[in-house]
């Protein structure tokens, strides 16, 4: 978390410094649905409620899976020269899947299951232009981005049959990975100093398993534990947004 902070604090101290230097700057706040995978966390998620299911008997109803949620953003652009400019890009990813189930047959059964994942997604991108020109109603771009991801994760579950609580855990993840990703996409001007965006592209972002602590029945207090399962946020996003250019940087 610390190494993750300091890297944007001194990144971005870097970038706003530079900024007068240079030929224009432009904010744009955006909309994103990245579409990630999480593949090993939704097959242990399956795996859990197909557990319950055969061992109560109960009809539990699945928790969904984690597919990608509408996330916000913003990215500060800077116009290095002729067809290249340069972006700092800064959003934040939150789902949560979860289900709920208190039934009497064929026993009493009390099943609260909960897991919830948030990234800090941190990016420094170049996007090269085909013949830009400011004075165009179109323009089109293809980008390269590296950065940071922080990646948490919470779980709860809560289990009991008849009298008897079986489980009763609680745990908090976290790890911080390296991110890539390749994109294409195209400015709208609506104005002199406003515009429409819109870009699509892949994106690596996996961290592996994740470290942190949780407490069970048997271990109240909280244990150093690491997740069984991979966490993977690799995947297909789109977004867009409104791009604001400040005049007085310009």
């Amino acid at each position: 978390m610390q190494f993750f902070k300091k890297s944007i604090a001194l990144s971005a101290l870097f970038i706003f410094s530079a900024a007068a230097f240079s030929q224009g700057v432009t904010i744009k706040p955006f909309i994103s649905h990245p579409f990630v995978r999480l593949g090993e966390v939704n097959d242990n998620i399956a795996g859990d409620i197909r557990t319950f299911r055969e061992s109560s008997g109960a009809a539990i109803p699945s928790p969904g899976e984690f597919n990608g949620e509408r996330t916000f953003g913003a990215q500060a652009e800077y116009h290095l020269n002729e067809d290249y400019f340069f972006n700092i890009s800064v959003s934040f990813y939150n789902e949560t899947v979860e289900t709920h189930f208190d039934g009497l047959q064929p026993a009493p059964i009390v099943l609260d299951y909960q897991r919830e994942v948030r990234s800090y997604d941190f990016m420094l991108n170049l996007d090269y232009y085909f013949n830009y020109n400011n004075w165009k109603r179109f323009n089109k771009y293809l980008g390269v981005g590296v950065g940071l991801i922080l990646v948490n994760a919470d779980s709860k579950t809560f289990y009991k049959v008849k009298d008897e609580l079986l489980i009763d855990s609680d745990g908090e993840f976290t790890k911080t990975g390296l991110s890539a990703l390749l994109s294409a996409g195209m400015t709208y001007r609506l104005a002199s100093l406003l515009s429409l965006w819109g870009e699509g592209g892949y994106q690596v972002s996996n961290v592996g398993q994740l470290d942190g602590k949780v407490t069970t029945i048997d271990n109240p207090t909280r244990t150093d534990f690491t997740t069984n399962s991979a966490f993977d946020l690799s995947g297909f996003f789109i977004r867009g947004g409104l791009g604001i250019t400040l005049p007085f940087l310009n």
